[in-house]
């Protein structure tokens, strides 16, 4: 049975999603992918998992997604993923298929929580017209961050490890993504309209 992505899921998977959709098992849906999810491939990988299959890929499979050309485009692609991913986690609740979704989204909010008491001392300091001091925890947390991103990038090589260790670039760009995430859950939290 291909879905409009190409893909085929063959034998009995097809029928087993659709009739736990319809016994409660799983989170209810139209057919065999949640259409109304923004995150449809999650949403069924999610389901599949819940009826003990296991999802498995060639070795030599890749992932690509497109790059976006924009900050707009990028934060509309990277918000419907965040959304979608969690109203998957919300739809399964906490289980062990969802445990560790549900850890990456604890580890995204802790890290958007540091980014804005970092930014918010900073601007404290500043308008209490206190001027900066070093503060050794701050200067820490960031020799760390540099660390971090010179090694998640050290497959690249070494020029652009060191690149990822000029931290005020890639911060800038993580604090995007933060504040993406943020919207994410706000809108979830809300219950904002969804859009492609």
């Amino acid at each position: 049975m291909p879905d409009r992505h190409g893909l085929s899921l063959p034998g009995r998977r097809p029928k087993d999603v659709l009739a736990a959709r319809a016994s409660g098992r799983l989170p209810p849906a139209q057919g065999v992918y949640d259409t109304k999810a923004l995150t449809e491939d999650n949403e069924l990988t999610l389901a599949l998992k819940h009826l003990h299959y296991r999802i498995v890929a060639p070795s030599r499979a890749t992932m690509t997604a497109e790059v976006m050309e924009t900050w707009r485009a990028l934060a509309k692609q990277r918000l419907r993923w965040k959304r979608g991913a969690l109203e998957n986690l919300i739809d399964y609740g906490l289980t062990r298929y969802t445990a560790e979704g549900w850890a990456r989204q604890v580890v995204a909010f802790l890290g958007a929580s540091v980014s804005a008491a970092y930014v918010g001392s900073v601007i404290w300091f500043l308008a209490a017209g206190s001027g900066m001091r070093i503060a050794p925890f701050w200067i820490a947390f960031t020799g760390f961050y540099a660390i971090e991103r010179a090694i998640t990038v050290k497959s690249r090589g070494w020029r652009v490890s060191v690149a990822s260790m000029l931290v005020l670039p890639e911060w800038c760009y993580d604090l995007f993504l933060q504040g993406v995430h943020v919207r994410a859950l706000a809108d979830t939290a809300l219950r904002r309209d969804r859009s492609w």
